[in-house]
């Protein structure tokens, strides 16, 4: 969108309400799943979220304040289905140096 038709106080809004859910799933008992002791859908849905968030938004994710939430991703990330699905650089963004940027935080490098 244009600068003049994003409402800052908006996304101030949306992302204190996504720090605040980061920082609830981070509180999450690591057993080792976030919900016990296999893998399910709620791991999925969550790697995926920081997955784009890390793409999208990386200053929500800056320095190692969810380190629970970093250590479910990347083992999500490990498993052949998660690198089965790591987007190419064309088709995050025609701008080669902005997608191979977002392709290194994707994969935490």
């Amino acid at each position: 969108r244009p600068k003049e038709k994003i409402y800052a106080p908006w996304i101030e809004r949306l992302s204190a309400q996504l720090g605040g859910a980061l920082s609830a799933l981070d509180k999450l008992p690591q057993t080792p799943w976030l919900m016990g002791q296999t893998l399910s859908q709620v791991d999925i849905t969550t790697a995926a979220m920081i997955g784009y968030i890390r793409l999208y938004c990386p200053a929500l994710l800056d320095g190692d304040q969810y380190p629970n939430l970093r250590a479910l991703a990347q083992t999500c990330e490990a498993l052949p289905a998660f690198q089965a699905c790591v987007p190419s650089p064309e088709n995050i963004s025609a701008d080669t140096e902005l997608a191979t940027s977002a392709i290194k935080r994707l994969l935490w490098s």
